[in-house]
């Protein structure tokens, strides 16, 4: 038994869910209207974009995925008909979660200016921006709507990570990081090790600009969420503007709200809702 459950933690922390362009076109491809995959140069990072962006007048879905994570975290919600008949669509792999030559960045400020940087390259300031974040991504698209030239920008924030004194650094957090560990862990699961170690320090450079968020936000959150723990909930209501702030509180709910069936149909609805 206790080799197998040692077998089983192997195959878990090097685990590379990671597509490859060709395997990412196959999967997605025949879901949606168009699909083009580009890849952008910043800093030292090469950023791999996806779009679904056809010639029609629509606000622009931006997916932000958490840690680890990438492009398929957001699967379910780019195979979706009724959200790709609403939205274009852009998701990306945050820089740190692409090819193995990807360094991991930890810093949320140059998180967000990646992200505007995306958005630069599709949009304009005329467009319509809906962001969707989960976990790590939450706090990197609130930062990145500050100072942007859009006027109409909504957040749909679900389970962040942004109250920096209930930040969880568990033992094995950097165990990824650590020898012999390190000799098997994915690259994916290494980025996230670091973020996870900096993350505290980063969201606390960001606790006075808070206020300063832009546009609507929509926070999503699990009351047993582990995770990112209930004191974000209070947080996010003491620190973003309460006049654009609406708060959805789902009992014993976990950190995996974005996926768990019922509640991913809660965040659809919310997505499918905001223009009518």
């Amino acid at each position: 038994m206790i080799l197998i459950v040692l077998a089983l933690a192997i195959l878990a922390i090097s685990y590379d869910d990671r597509l490859s362009d060709e395997k990412l076109h196959d999967r997605y491809s025949a879901k949606l209207e168009t699909f083009d995959i580009s890849h952008i140069d910043y800093g030292n990072h090469k950023i791999r974009v996806v779009t679904s962006i056809n010639q029609t007048s629509k606000p622009f879905l931006v997916m932000v995925h958490g840690a680890p994570g990438g492009i398929t975290a957001f699967g379910g919600y780019l195979k979706d008909s009724l959200l790709q008949e609403r939205f274009h669509f852009i998701n990306y792999d945050r820089p740190g979660y692409g090819n193995d030559d990807d360094p991991a960045e930890p810093s949320i400020g140059y998180q967000a200016d990646v992200l505007r940087e995306i958005l630069g390259e599709f949009c304009d300031s005329t467009s319509q921006i809906v962001f969707l974040s989960h976990s790590y991504g939450g706090p990197i698209a609130a930062a990145a709507t500050i100072g942007l030239p859009m006027d109409d920008i909504t957040h749909v924030m679900v389970a962040p990570v942004i109250e920096p004194s209930t930040e969880r650094i568990f033992w094995y957090s950097s165990l990824p990081l650590r020898w012999p560990l390190s000799l098997i862990s994915s690259h994916n699961l290494k980025t996230a090790a670091v973020e996870k170690v900096e993350h505290p320090g980063q969201i606390e450079q960001f606790v006075d600009l808070w206020p300063s968020v832009q546009g609507r936000t929509i926070h999503v959150h699990g009351t047993a969420d582990f995770l990112a723990p209930v004191e974000n909930i209070d947080f996010v209501k003491s620190r973003f503007p309460s006049s654009s702030l609406e708060s959805i509180v789902l009992e014993e709910r976990s950190h995996f709200i974005l996926w768990t069936r019922d509640t991913h149909e809660l965040i659809r609805t919310q997505l499918l809702g905001l223009f009518d």
